[in-house]
């Protein structure tokens, strides 16, 4: 996906969040502020935007030399969520379609991202994607890729998200062997192996990391070493806009989960703001 218009204004947004997280002094919100704008002057449309986000947490990191000012989120996050695994479990193991519940559980923990969102409710989300259906579900065609692969890979998103992947990740552990991918290293509240360890995902999936702490998963910044599982693996199911950004055009067959965060992603999807999907990018070519 490419980035727009709108894109510009967002990555100022984002900075000036992570920077206020990583610190309460002004003069250094303006500074990271005034450092971002100098920068967005070579603002490149032609790359996706989550790349252009990058722009935003490397010099939040330079200027407050914190490279990781959302853990203490992150972890927090975890705890949430884990609270609420009993609960989510329960969800999938009484749902008819137990396959389909576990992707929109899997969906409901999509609306913990620090990264776009101010503030998120997790109650709220568990009950608007158990209720409402997915605006695009490409779920039938999910399946017939699920039976005749025998190796998954489920690209993760956030910390906390990460349990709400957890239903799915045992119900496709029945089917094939999966592999959980998380960051190589602190980016935004991005999942990292710390978070698979703290989570349990590490009982569930084989854990690898993508081998870059850039957000989503740009082919030329993952190592070779990801870069040989995605080419092997016959089914990936990526989470969030992050990953849609940058994965949408890959040559692979590849499910998105994701709720539409920015109008522009929306726009991308032909769905409305907010509204949640579960995408095939082979299907989605062709609409």
């Amino acid at each position: 996906m490419r980035s727009v218009s709108d894109c510009v204004g967002c990555v100022i947004d984002q900075g000036l969040r992570a920077a206020r997280i990583a610190t309460d002094n002004d003069r250094i919100h303006e500074a990271v502020v005034r450092e971002i704008a100098n920068r967005l002057r070579n603002f490149d449309f032609s790359i996706a935007p989550a790349v252009n986000s990058m722009i935003a947490y490397e010099t939040v990191a330079e200027i407050t030399g914190n490279p990781d000012p959302f853990r203490a989120k992150k972890r927090e996050h975890n705890d949430v969520a884990l609270a609420m695994e009993e609960r989510l479990n329960a969800i999938v193991t009484r749902a008819p379609d137990r396959l389909h519940a576990a992707l929109r559980v899997a969906a409901a923990g999509n609306v913990i991202d620090m990264g776009v969102l101010r503030s998120f409710d997790i109650e709220a989300a568990i009950r608007h994607v158990l209720e409402e259906s997915f605006a695009v579900d490409d779920y039938d065609e999910l399946c017939e890729s699920l039976s005749k692969a025998t190796e998954i890979l489920l690209v993760g998103d956030n910390a906390g998200e990460i349990v709400f992947d957890k239903p799915l990740v045992k119900l496709l552990a029945e089917r094939a062997r999966v592999l959980y991918a998380v960051k190589s290293g602190p980016i935004i509240n991005d999942a990292t192996v710390e978070d698979a360890q703290y989570t349990g995902m590490t009982k569930l999936a084989t854990v690898v990391a993508t081998g870059t702490r850039t957000i989503g998963v740009p082919l030329e910044l993952v190592s070779d070493e990801f870069r040989r599982v995605l080419e092997r693996v016959q089914l990936v199911i990526a989470k969030g806009q992050g990953n849609f950004e940058t994965m949408d055009v890959l040559p692979y067959n590849i499910f998105f989960i994701l709720k539409a965060k920015c109008c522009a992603v929306a726009r991308e999807l032909g769905v409305r703001l907010n509204d949640v999907s579960l995408v095939c990018n082979r299907k989605r070519s062709r609409r």
